[in-house]
């Protein structure tokens, strides 16, 4: 379905979608499933279901959606990364891999958001990053 402003909106698992729409879309948001250790100010029984066969598990479904979703993207497309970890794992260190292995994918922009007021503590730790693919 394409609404009036030209944005395509597709439902389903994103690496079917990608496979079947190659170097489709101008823009990506990839809101990655994670770990959610960013939502541990508001989750704290979350502690009591991480661990590292987890994390390992959200790690290499992040690597996997990265790859998908980028087969789909047009060259001069931008990827929006988006998860709630904390860890480097999830968030700068599948970046580098990423990158490591896409060799026409630029990091434009990558950012850890953290409450900045003593009203927000409680509030999510956010991160992001803006990925550019090469035209």
């Amino acid at each position: 379905m394409t609404s009036p402003v030209g944005i395509v909106r597709r439902s389903g698992k994103a690496q079917d979608i990608a496979a079947a729409h190659p170097h489709a879309f101008s823009g990506i948001l990839l809101d990655a499933p994670c770990s959610g250790t960013g939502t541990l100010a508001r989750n704290p029984e979350l502690r009591l279901r991480l661990s590292p066969d987890k994390l390992k598990a959200a790690v290499a479904l992040q690597s996997e959606l990265l790859d998908a979703v980028w087969a789909s993207l047009r060259p001069g497309g931008m990827l929006i990364y988006s998860t709630c970890a904390l860890n480097r794992e999830e968030n700068e260190d599948q970046l580098t891999a990423f990158l490591s292995r896409t060799a026409d994918a630029r990091l434009e922009e990558q950012e850890l958001i953290l409450p900045e007021r003593p009203e927000e503590e409680g509030q999510d730790i956010l991160f992001h990053a803006l990925l550019r693919r090469s035209v």
